[in-house]
């Protein structure tokens, strides 16, 4: 009988679970070939994509005038975002090469569902990409990237975007 491994116990037979974010962007994409080749080639990976909670029409009424979207446009957003995020987690897995891919495109603020995920499947590591931003973007509003850092169950790999791919 063979036991379980739980949470950050390495199986040796599939190397380490390795949770790849991704949002589509040429940040992303570097982050992905870097850990290609720096990672264990016998690692189990995770490609996910996290999208917004479908909207709520009610959500943008004021109390005295009828909310902006109806449900048919809600409808079609939601739709619109489920394409795109399939096309993202496509267009990164193919980046990864001939390797097996679990991908997923999960709901929800992305920083915390990245960090929930991590623990639920086992992630030994995440990676994630940093993309360039200026000092006043960095002050005003704070990344994806930062909130993983600080909270993820497992270590963050963090590739910048000006990371020479060769």
């Amino acid at each position: 009988m063979v036991e379980p491994t739980g949470p950050h116990e390495r199986d040796e037979e599939n190397g380490f679970t390795v949770l790849m974010a991704t949002d589509g962007s040429d940040a992303s994409l570097v982050a992905i070939r870097a850990a290609r080749r720096v990672l264990p080639a016998a690692s189990r990976w995770e490609l996910v994509t996290v999208i917004p909670h479908r909207a709520n029409p009610a959500d943008d009424a004021t109390g005295f005038a009828a909310p902006i979207l109806d449900e048919d446009d809600v409808r079609e957003i939601d739709h619109e975002n489920l394409v795109e995020a399939d096309a993202v987690v496509a267009r990164t897995a193919r980046a990864l090469g001939p390797v097996p891919v679990d991908a997923q495109v999960l709901r929800g603020d992305p920083g915390r569902v990245l960090c929930d995920h991590a623990g639920l499947v086992g992630a030994d590591i995440m990676v994630v990409g940093a993309h360039d931003r200026g000092f006043f973007s960095r002050a005003l509003q704070r990344s994806v990237t930062e909130h993983v850092v600080r909270h993820a169950p497992c270590p963050v790999l963090v590739i910048p975007e000006t990371l020479d791919d060769h």
